[in-house]
């Protein structure tokens, strides 16, 4: 896992000066970056190193020791001692089911760690979609404004038009300040959240690409089944309930003895006769002497049904999180496919009614109703593919597998359905 972190690092990089802002790269480049996906990295890993040596045998204990040693040294008897523990019942093997189980949950948190970091950066970059496209529309509207203005001024000094007409406009000039302000805010603040996600400042540069509505998507029940199969929460409580059921034969196993074997050589120096001597034997441990092997069976069964009720929690879980992002990404779809069809209708109606203002036959505050409600309806939509795009982050990130949000996120338009 460790290498494809590193070749990932090296091939993900901030985006050129001047090139869009793509939600692809932003994701691969977290993916990268990200300080608690490294972190997450390094821990499957550790767990994996860990298990692989869970199977083995105890280390051997060698000891070195002087041996009935008179006080005055005539004799000096010398010992070297090696002894050697061997679990019996298939206590090793436990373990290692033990080490395995935990060495999964570790790679199914790592998992889904990255999801959650894509999802976050996924509804930070539709967040700053959504600013900088109002900045867009509000940069749109002002030259308009400003026409509007001037022309109720020019009307009011030629005495066709009312005072009313040029503070109305005036007004509509200074909310349009107050919302380029709120945008350029909402901006900074997406670009922080992103810059934290990615780890690197947040003044970097790109514009964000338009999303688009996708033409389809499963049906619920096909989300919840593939979401029950594909997320990491669902592994992660698998490898806890093998974990504990690993625990509870390990428990078990240790009600029978283990074996421990000892071998051991003496030399005696100074002393007359035979100066070399051997020692073997064996020792069994008593685990049932104190109750605790049977307390360890008891915890062991606790924590296998706390793990069955785990599971099942999580199943119960993330199928309503699949049903509520599912419902909030159909919901996001239908408000845009409404102002998708009502924007072309208020740009003609616009169009119409600065006609006639300008020929003197419309009325002034139809022409700036007409503006305002155009302007509402494009933020209108802006927001509602923006939360689109949040709701289908979260719905893929419930689901646990790619469900097309790349293909949303790019290569879009903000004034065509599909």
């Amino acid at each position: 896992m460790l290498s494809l972190l590193a070749a990932a690092m090296l091939a993900a990089s901030p985006p050129a000066p001047g090139a869009p802002l793509r939600l692809s790269d932003l994701l691969a480049e977290a993916r990268a970056r990200n300080p608690d996906l490294r972190a997450a990295a390094f821990r499957a890993d550790g767990a994996s190193s860990a298990a692989s040596g869970a199977g083995a045998l105890d280390d051997p204990r060698f000891m070195v020791q002087l041996w009935n040693t008179p006080i005055d040294f005539s004799t000096v008897p010398v010992m070297f001692q090696l002894t050697q523990g061997f679990p019996l019942s298939g206590k090793l093997g436990f373990r290692r089911e033990l080490a395995d189980a935990e060495a999964s949950a570790a790679r199914a948190e790592a998992t889904a760690a990255r999801r959650d970091v894509e999802a976050e950066v996924a509804r930070a970059y539709f967040d700053l979609y959504r600013a900088q496209r109002t900045a867009e529309i509000d940069a749109a509207l002002r030259p308009m404004l400003q026409a509007l203005r001037q022309a109720a001024a020019a009307r009011l000094a030629t005495g066709k038009g009312e005072q009313a007409e040029v503070l109305k406009a005036e007004a509509g000039q200074l909310e349009l300040e107050e919302d380029v302000a709120v945008a350029g805010q909402e901006e900074g603040m997406a670009r922080a959240r992103l810059g934290a996600l990615l780890d690197r400042a947040p003044d970097f540069p790109g514009t964000t690409v338009p999303p688009r509505i996708l033409p389809e998507l499963p049906p619920l029940e096909a989300l919840r089944t593939r979401a029950l199969e594909h997320r990491s929460e669902v592994k992660v409580a698998q490898a806890m309930a093998q974990g504990a059921a690993a625990q509870l034969k390990l428990a078990e196993a240790e009600r029978v003895p283990d074996l421990g074997t000892l071998f051991g050589y003496m030399y005696a120096f100074n002393q007359p006769g035979e100066r070399n001597f051997i020692f073997a034997g064996l020792e069994i441990n008593l685990p049932w002497l104190w109750g605790r092997t049977e307390a360890r069976v008891s915890s062991a069964r606790a924590l296998g049904e706390a793990a069955s009720a785990a599971r099942t929690g999580a199943a119960a879980r993330i199928g309503g999180e699949v049903a509520d992002a599912l419902a909030r990404v159909r919901a996001q779809e239908r408000v845009a496919e409404l102002h998708h069809r009502l924007i072309p209708i208020l740009q003609a109606a616009l169009d119409s009614s600065r006609a006639a203002y300008a020929s003197g036959r419309g009325d002034f505050l139809l022409v700036l109703d007409t503006v305002r409600e155009l302007r509402r309806h494009q933020l209108e939509l802006t927001m509602a593919l923006a939360a689109y795009g949040r709701a289908l982050a979260d719905l893929q990130r419930a689901v646990g597998e790619d469900l097309g949000l790349l293909a949303a996120a790019e290569g879009g338009v903000d004034d065509a359905h599909h």
